[in-house]
């Protein structure tokens, strides 16, 4: 049972090594905010830009798109360090790895 275990491993782990190669694995998709959120930070956006004056709309457009900039970074770097903790993981798993028959 544990080699029937191992390969079905074996296969799920190409499957998603094969998504990244064709660029097709979307982890962040996988993320959604609760029911409501977006259409309640819609609504303050339009409201917001409905009752500033010109100036102040401008000053808002700086600071939304700073944040999406922010956000998209520290989205960038939260999946590089989470893959990092992954493969640390599995060495950390599998001590006695091998790569073309030599020990990793």
């Amino acid at each position: 049972m544990a080699d029937n275990q191992m390969i079905i491993e074996v296969i799920i782990m190409k499957s998603i090594l094969e998504e990244i190669y064709f660029g097709e694995w979307q982890p962040g998709e996988a993320v959604t905010l609760k029911d409501g959120t977006i259409q309640a930070l819609e609504q303050s956006e339009k409201w917001l830009m409905e009752h500033l004056g010109r100036e102040e709309r401008g000053y808002l457009l700086e600071l939304l798109d700073a944040q999406s900039s922010e956000t998209g970074e520290v989205a960038v770097e939260n999946f590089i360090s989470g893959f990092r903790a992954g493969a640390r993981l599995m060495l950390e798993i599998f001590p006695d790895a091998c790569y073309n028959g030599e020990q990793i």
